[in-house]
């Protein structure tokens, strides 16, 4: 799962470089931060799942 994100990031990442070749800067900027935030939501999510999970197996 990890693997295909990181691969769909790259592929877009590529799209925007070049669709935006005079703004690279700032589009590669706000995407890093964009793609960190998301990853760090996806974390939470997954870590909220499996812990509820857990939560709900332990009884």
């Amino acid at each position: 799962m990890f693997i295909t994100t990181a691969c769909f990031f790259s592929l877009q990442n590529t799209q925007v470089h070049k669709s935006y070749e005079n703004k690279t800067v700032f589009i590669h900027t706000a995407h890093t931060t964009a793609a960190h935030l998301f990853f760090v939501l996806y974390n939470r999510i997954c870590f909220h799942m499996i812990f509820s999970l857990l939560y709900f197996l332990s009884f």
